[in-house]
């Protein structure tokens, strides 16, 4: 018979069949081996638990030490808009981007859309960072807005991003830094929109839209 010490499971099983052959399995290691594959069926009840349809795991109060990253545990899109367009007073207008580039596995264009940026169904915390440069000009403030909605179109609610007086001399450039929680804050947002706004008086260039979102 092999050593009473071995658990692993292919001898545990050549162990029981020798010892059922020979009659020589005594009730102690009956009962050991028993315990081992009852220990190994549960493992696997937590196993399927953890495994969802589209293969990936959940998992929760997980504790992890000394990781090694193999590749990078930032997912980023990146956004940018670079034509001059003029944006009328007062008034919010869409950015439709043109250009993306990064990590599509979490973030995308909704439905190939360049002016709605996908968030994936799970998603819960979250940062959005760039700017927002205008044409230089000292009269009224710039703003920044997010609006998030659901699959159907469906508005959930908005978010200021930035929001501050404009500058003479220098084209005034605007940054965006947000971070946020799905579940507390938007629920069920399939997409976000980026608008922005300005109070100069009369038209005013906008001259480019860097943003970015990203998750870890």
């Amino acid at each position: 018979m092999l050593p009473f010490s071995t658990n692993r499971y292919g001898d545990l099983l050549k162990e029981f069949y020798v010892g059922i052959k020979d009659n020589n399995l005594s009730d102690v290691r009956m009962d050991e081996i028993q315990r081992v594959f009852n220990e190994l069926w549960q493992r696997d009840e937590v196993y399927k638990n953890m495994l969802r349809q589209d293969g990936s795991v959940f998992l929760k109060n997980v504790a992890i030490e000394n990781v090694r990253w193999l590749g990078s545990p930032l997912h980023a899109f990146h956004t940018v808009f670079t034509t001059d367009v003029a944006i009328a007073n007062n008034t919010e207008t869409l950015v439709t981007f043109e250009e993306s580039w990064g990590d599509t596995s979490v973030f995308d264009f909704f439905n190939n859309d360049k002016s709605k940026i996908l968030f994936s169904p799970g998603l819960v915390n979250f940062h959005m960072d760039g700017f927002v440069k205008w044409q230089s000009n000292a009269t009224g403030y710039r703003y920044t807005r997010a609006y998030f909605y659901k699959e159907d179109g469906t508005l959930i609610g908005n978010q200021t991003l930035h929001g501050a007086a404009a500058a003479n001399g220098i084209d005034t450039a605007t940054p965006i830094s947000y971070t946020d929680s799905m579940p507390i804050g938007f629920t069920d947002a399939a997409y976000v929109q980026i608008k922005v706004t300005q109070t100069s008086g009369g038209n005013l260039d906008l001259q480019s839209v860097r943003f970015s979102v990203g998750v870890a």
